[in-house]
């Protein structure tokens, strides 16, 4: 198999101590080297500042995004307009927040509160007008785009099979859904083929603020019965929900 070129813009000195850049095996001139590290620096810059605008501050010291996260969700419109927390106040006039340990308690119970992260919809099916639609895979980009670059981006991904095996990584967790979100949709068409199918994968995400982690739990709940005796069922008694694996629900929709 041939090797595919590195598309990174890379920087060597030879011998006579002169600069030259490379990128994709092709040497470019220094003007154009300097005009992707210009664009590079920009996309950093941007990313950071958006980064920094969703954090909230504590006596002057900026909280981590997962902390800064979890605080939005549980006081809403309290931090629409004042970002430092120790400068809300209730309505008599007392500080909300007198101490860190306050924070680290709510911070603790709103985490314990998350429940679900939706995924979009993939759609695939033998509909009326006989198109035959493709499998989405947004679902598992959705998931992908959530541990990468949401709020809880530093913690580590960790992932129960249905056979008990545990996935440790974002990669590793994200190419298992994908793989998985497949088998299922081929399941689902394959029970009936007459039948137009819009399913939406709904996960569960645990997040753990002391061990700095988000888990999915993908046990099977009724381990007697097969994935596939459960979705013929489904599809042949046209149920909505599908309910075999822990942290998923499987949605489908009927035309």
């Amino acid at each position: 198999m041939k090797k595919r070129k590195s598309q990174a813009l890379k920087k060597t000195v030879t011998k006579s101590g002169q600069v030259r850049y490379y990128k994709g095996g092709k040497r470019l001139s220094e003007k154009k080297a300097f005009e992707i590290l210009k664009n590079k620096t920009q996309e950093r810059q941007a990313k950071a500042k958006k980064s920094a605008e969703g954090l909230l501050y504590y006596k002057g010291k900026a909280l981590t995004k997962a902390e800064s996260y979890l605080l939005r969700l549980s006081l809403k419109d309290k931090v629409k307009t004042e970002k430092r927390l120790d400068k809300i106040q209730t309505n008599d006039g007392k500080k909300i927040f007198r101490t860190k340990q306050q924070l680290n308690d709510l911070i603790m119970q709103q985490a314990r509160s998350m429940k679900d992260f939706f995924a979009t919809e993939n759609v695939r099916g033998k509909f009326k007008a006989g198109y035959e639609g493709k499998i989405d895979k947004r679902g598992s980009m959705d998931v992908a785009q959530f541990l990468q670059e949401g709020a809880f981006s530093r913690y580590k991904a960790v992932l129960m099979t249905p056979d008990y095996q545990m996935i440790v990584g974002k990669i590793g967790v994200v190419n298992y859904l994908a793989t998985l979100e497949i088998m299922l949709m081929s399941l689902i068409v394959e029970a009936d083929e007459e039948k137009g199918v819009q399913v939406q994968f709904e996960y569960r995400i645990e997040v753990s603020t002391i061990r700095q982690s988000v888990f999915i739990d993908l046990q099977i709940i009724n381990p007697e019965r097969t994935i596939n005796d459960v979705i013929k069922e489904a599809i042949k008694d046209s149920k909505s929900i599908i309910k075999y694996y822990k942290d998923l629900t499987i949605r489908i929709g009927y035309s």
